[in-house]
């Protein structure tokens, strides 16, 4: 219960505010894998220290988003575009039992890419779709349902962003 609660408020943080708190997005994203990984690591162990030990991440993110800004956001994007990477692997069915790492490493140099070269954009885009995984992977709908609902929360993410950056400019 706790998690599904934590991935949704998360999803909505990222969907609306990813780009406008870059270092936020930092915090965020560590959050959602420390979430998603953390029962690797923890097996056996309750939502309670799954959650605590996801929110340790959150903290080293935010951390590095603050005092090494550059190579913080590097780190985020690295992380994000893994977490990306592995997320559309997984919800487009593919087994990843003998490559995980391999996906999320190369997701990863491309999310550091996109981070560095279109900052905005990549900003906008990755923690829409960050925001859009958490939510779903906190339903119990359908895959029809599921795939939809995806879509459809990472374009309102984006927009909302785009709207957002577009009135500060």
């Amino acid at each position: 219960m706790y998690l599904e609660i934590a991935y949704i408020v998360l999803g909505i943080v990222l969907l609306m505010l990813g780009r406008k708190l870059f270092w936020l997005f930092a915090g965020m994203t560590a959050f959602a894998i420390g979430l998603e990984y953390a029962g690797l690591f923890l097996p056996g162990k309750s939502d309670k220290i799954v959650l605590i030990a996801a929110l340790i991440c959150a903290i080293i993110g935010l951390v590095l988003a603050f005092v090494v800004q550059k190579i913080g956001l590097a780190i985020a994007g690295f992380l994000a575009g893994g977490y990306v990477s592995m997320m559309l692997i997984k919800e487009l069915g593919f087994q990843l039992s003998w490559i995980p790492w391999v996906i999320f490493i190369v997701g990863g140099i491309l999310g550091v890419i996109l981070i560095l070269v279109i900052f905005d954009w990549a900003l906008i885009i990755l923690s829409s779709l960050i925001g859009a995984f958490l939510i779903i992977q906190a339903t119990g709908f359908s895959l029809y349902l599921t795939k939809i609902l995806f879509i459809l929360l990472t374009a309102v993410g984006i927009i909302t962003q785009l709207t957002q950056h577009k009135e500060r400019a």
